[in-house]
């Protein structure tokens, strides 16, 4: 009983957290609204002959996605989010290695459905003249002023090196990427701010409509002639994700219900072992004045000592354990003290309603029945 209770012990405990990562990893705010939402990889057949070339062609094949059917708004960026591609160039050199840069579209976050947390998107006006305005997320915020509050930064100069002095007119939220904890931090400038490769967009949907490679070729050929194009429904570039997490939380919840069904098996045979046995015991302590209510107590505590045992040890195992098992967990705390308090509490209920019955049945002997039988 003692091994099975140690063992359901950890697997409660394994199990309870994968489940928890899991929930919080589907119910974590990404930073956008993932549904309807499309990635679309765009390139000219023939390589524009200089940067501003480029730029207009680009230009004119978003307005050519924004003209299909049931699209409700483009944006365009260097690199989009979920597109695994790395920033074109990092934010500093006083940076490095912490932070990229992303240049966007006036119509960008609103195309993300991403709600700036202070300040504002860039106006049409400032992305054509390439204005020196920049918009921070909050990692970036903190990384470059520590310490302010990153809402204080919004009407703030920005003066990184090489760079003109620009002027913080939003504050993004930080986009969270499940492959990577450790929320990069970003800033954004308007589209053409630098030389860079314009060759991916993001396109919001109607409810009910989807986006095809097809459709997305024709509407192009028709504006801007042949391009190459990739289409990709970003809930479906999420899901690989959750692959391991959505296993290992049906797995160890799976082995943590079948722990328990086995422990309060376990725990019930015993204790009904255990009141035959002592059949003649209980018919003379209750002849002799026990109470029904003490004698239920007794074959409680009796069936329950072991397992409480066996949860101390289970404890302490996934205490020791949880230095391996945190790298399979996403903003869970593998030692958690609420989550222990839980898995002991369970194992322990489980233990009382194993051992209620016989408790009952030996709490109901009849003293003369079993003495004359003796």
């Amino acid at each position: 009983l003692a091994t099975e209770a140690a063992l359901g012990t950890a697997l409660v405990l394994g199990g309870v957290m994968c489940v928890r990562s899991f929930v919080g990893m589907t119910r974590e705010d990404l930073g956008f609204v993932a549904k309807d939402l499309y990635t679309v990889a765009i390139a000219p057949a023939a390589r524009p002959g200089s940067q501003q070339a480029a730029l207009a062609w680009y230009d004119e094949a978003l307005e050519a996605v924004r003209t299909i059917p049931g699209v409700r708004s483009v944006g365009g960026a260097d690199v989009v989010v979920t597109s695994t591609m790395a920033p074109m160039r990092g934010l500093s050199s006083a940076y490095p290695g912490q932070a990229g840069r992303y240049q966007i579209t006036s119509s960008y976050f609103e195309t993300l459905g991403t709600r700036l947390l202070a300040g504002r998107a860039f106006t049409e006006a400032e992305i054509q003249a390439a204005a020196h305005v920049a918009i921070l997320n909050e990692a970036a915020a903190r990384l470059i002023w520590p310490d302010d509050p990153p809402l204080s930064t919004v009407g703030r100069l920005l003066q990184l090196h090489g760079d003109p002095p620009r002027q913080v007119v939003g504050l993004a939220p930080t986009f969270t990427d499940w492959s990577d904890t450790r929320r990069p931090a970003a800033l954004y400038l308007p589209k053409g701010a630098q030389p860079s490769a314009f060759t991916q967009a993001v396109a919001r949907m109607e409810p009910g409509r989807a986006l095809d490679v097809r459709t997305v070729g024709a509407a192009l050929a028709s504006r801007v002639g042949d391009a190459r194009v990739d289409v990709r429904y970003v809930p479906a570039t999420l899901e690989p994700d959750l692959v391991d997490p959505r296993f290992r939380a049906v797995l160890l919840g799976t082995f943590a219900l079948t722990g328990l069904i086995l422990a309060a098996i376990g725990l019930y045979a015993a204790a009904s072992a255990d009141v035959t046995l002592r059949r003649y015991e209980t018919g003379v302590r209750l002849a002799l004045g026990a109470s029904e209510r003490e004698v239920s107590r007794r074959v409680i505590l009796d069936t329950c000592r072991p397992v409480l045992a066996g949860v101390a040890v289970g404890l302490i195992f996934s205490y020791w354990s949880a230095q391996f098992f945190q790298t399979f967990l996403r903003r869970v705390d593998g030692r958690d003290p609420w989550t222990y308090a839980l898995g002991a509490l369970t194992l322990g209920l489980t233990a009382v309603a194993a051992a209620w019955l016989p408790a009952r049945r030996a709490a109901s002997t009849d003293p003369a029945t079993v003495l004359r039988a003796q």
